[in-house]
């Protein structure tokens, strides 16, 4: 694979970008035979920028902004276009490599213009939405309107809320646009489009994070784009920086956050670097630093123009501003010093003329800085509208515009709402990751090998912008369809959760009062245990006072009974005198009557004495039997 572009004297000029910079210098010299222009670009056509915002909102037509570089240029027989991506520059050798090979120039001019500026936030530039190019804006059209669809038929209120709520990050022009047309929409289209949806629900958030809308503008126009914002509904959050994106909630620096499935990011650009340029050309925003003439600062042969080129002047110690006008009357006045510098003219430095800045915000809303005039309303809105169908290429797109704009005037419709996802087949697949495998020349093998790391993803998903955004809309909605899932599952799981914990604290609850029961019966039963044992206690001693009691008596009773027996021996031992005292008077008859009379009196009493202890001992035994039944009835 090759360029195929003759060699001639005439000088080879090449032209890296097909924006307003690039295209306007190939302009200057198409017709200049002393130069060969080449112009490599990885798009076939040149598209408006200032007009992206209306394809994304459906207000335009693809082709109304878009012009093929082929045709502007047909019968030029000293320009040459070819469609391919420059890898790496080769100063010293004066040559270029790109996707379709090695290409040598006299003189090279990069206007490779600018990309979107995520400031290091990986995570937002995965998850939100650009609109730089026409296939971005065409990615973002199909993002929206799969989302209306999606919200008018979703079951989950939650959803449907994230779906419609959209956060605009970037108070610049493009923002102000873009929010100012999703407001129109919200109050003409969705109505008529999807009656069954509550539109009310379609919430426009634009978050800034300067103090005031366009600030490179006046401040009466940064009033006055608040003003017809905030009338159109969209809530303007001044002073407030995005810090995160998770689980479909846009969180901010302050630490609110708003939940939202669509995010556009439109708040700032930088510059591209290029292989083999080395860092120290570049200033701020990946800019290369160019002087009056726009050529590179120290670099011989190579020249920079438009948003990539970094020219520090006393009017602007920043740079030109990142316009379309700067870009434009760069590409004219560096075509010029070109020939100039072919005819041994004296070079002309450049000089910027400022011929003013404007923005739209819907309908005969806009705002516009031109010759010291700050105007507002209707007027800005009409000069804006001829300001920017003069630009537009081609007698075509300029009629084309102009109608797609008197038909959205009168009828408040805009017909270009359709979903179009582009499929390519196997063979371009297979033909495009090839083209991105070759022609790297002298990059690093780390480099060739994110290269094909790239492209092989490229390959797998689709390379086509607008069927990627579709993919991933797809994507992000059986995400969030299976966290509803998840999230209705967690609920249940907390809610089952919740009921064993209130059950576990009931028998929990119940262990206690059972084991409050069980302590109380214990205790009850501790305390019998006790009264038992002091009953027992006082029986047992009630016990040995009735035995002492009884032993007393016993003792008693012994003694009696000792003390009659004793009388008794006295009895008898008296008895044993009588007999002898009667023995010794048994001659007298009256004496022997007389003794013998006693004799049984004696007896007599000896046996009744003898009754009387027997009756005793008695008596004491019943007791100690009473007793001891008393001591076991108590036990």
């Amino acid at each position: 694979m090759s360029f195929r572009i003759p060699d001639v004297p005439a000088k080879r000029i090449v032209v890296v970008g097909g924006g307003f910079g690039g295209l306007q210098l190939c302009t200057t010299l198409v017709k200049n035979p002393e130069f060969q222009v080449v112009l490599i670009d990885k798009n076939n056509f040149h598209q408006f920028p200032p007009l992206i915002y209306q394809i994304a909102t459906a207000g335009l037509q693809v082709s109304s902004i878009a012009f093929p570089f082929r045709k502007m240029f047909a019968g030029s027989k000293n320009f040459f276009y070819r469609m391919c991506e420059l890898r790496s520059v080769h100063t010293k050798e004066r040559y270029i490599q790109t996707s379709i090979g090695k290409l040598s120039y006299d003189y090279l001019v990069i206007a490779t213009g600018t990309t979107t500026n995520y400031f290091g936030n990986q995570k937002l530039q995965e998850e939100s939405m650009p609109m730089k190019t026409i296939s971005e804006s065409l990615g973002l059209r199909n993002a929206l309107l799969t989302t209306f669809e999606r919200a008018n038929t979703t079951s989950s209120p939650e959803e449907r809320a994230e779906l419609l709520n959209v956060v605009i990050v970037g108070g610049g022009p493009t923002g102000v646009e873009i929010a100012g047309a999703l407001a129109e929409m919200r109050q003409h289209v969705l109505p008529q489009d999807y009656p069954d949806l509550d539109t009310s629900l379609f919430k426009i958030h634009l978050v800034q994070g300067g103090s005031r809308l366009l600030p490179a503008m006046s401040e009466t126009a940064s009033a006055a784009a608040l003003k017809y914002l905030t009338q159109m509904g969209v809530d303007v959050q001044l002073k407030a920086y995005v810090h995160d994106y998770k689980q479909h909630e846009v969180i901010l620096r302050d630490g609110r956050s708003f939940k939202s499935q669509t995010i556009i990011w439109v708040c700032g650009v930088t510059g591209r670097r290029i292989n083999g340029i080395d860092d120290k050309f570049y200033g701020p925003g990946n800019r290369l630093i160019v002087d009056r003439f726009n050529k590179v600062e120290g670099l011989d042969n190579v020249f920079a123009v438009g948003d990539c080129a970094l020219m520090k002047t006393h009017v602007y110690p920043k740079g030109h501003p990142q316009m379309a006008q700067a870009a434009i009357q760069q590409g004219k006045n560096l075509g010029q010093n070109f020939l100039r510098k072919e005819h041994g003219q004296i070079l002309k430095p450049f000089e910027y003329r400022d011929l003013g800045s404007m923005a739209t915000i819907g309908r005969n809303k806009a705002v516009a800085d031109i010759a010291g005039m700050n105007l507002t309303g209707f007027v800005a809105w009409f000069l804006w509208m001829g300001v920017h169908l003069m630009s537009i290429l081609g007698v075509k797109n300029k009629i084309s515009t102009l109608v797609d704009w008197a038909w959205s005037y009168i009828t408040y419709d805009k017909s270009n709402r359709t979903l179009i996802a582009v499929k390519h087949p196997k063979v371009i697949l297979e033909r495009n990751y090839e083209i991105s495998m070759r022609h790297w020349g002298e990059l690093s093998l780390e480099q060739a090998a994110e290269a094909e790391r790239l492209t092989d993803t490229a390959l797998k998903k689709s390379n086509d912008d607008a069927a990627l955004k579709a993919q991933a809309d797809l994507a992000r909605n059986a995400l969030k369809k299976a966290e509803r899932l998840l999230n209705e599952i967690a609920a249940e799981d907390l809610a089952r959760a919740q009921e064993q914990q209130k059950a576990q604290a009931q028998e929990q609850e119940q262990a206690q009062a059972l084991s409050s029961k069980v302590q109380e019966a214990m205790a009850n039963a501790k305390s019998q245990e006790q009264a038992q044992a002091n009953a027992q206690a006082q029986a047992q001693a009630q016990a040995q006072a009735d035995g002492q009691a009884q032993a007393l008596e016993q003792e008693k009773a012994q003694e009696d009974a000792q003390a009659q027996a004793q009388e008794s021996a006295q009895a008898q031992a008296i008895a044993s005198r009588v007999q002898e005292t009667l023995a010794k008077a048994q001659a007298n008859d009256q004496a022997a009557k007389v003794a013998k009379s006693a004799t049984q009196v004696i007896v007599a009493n000896n046996e009744v004495a003898a009754a009387e202890a027997k009756t005793n001992v008695k008596k004491a035994s019943l007791k100690q039997v009473k007793s001891s039944k008393r001591t076991a009835t108590k036990k």
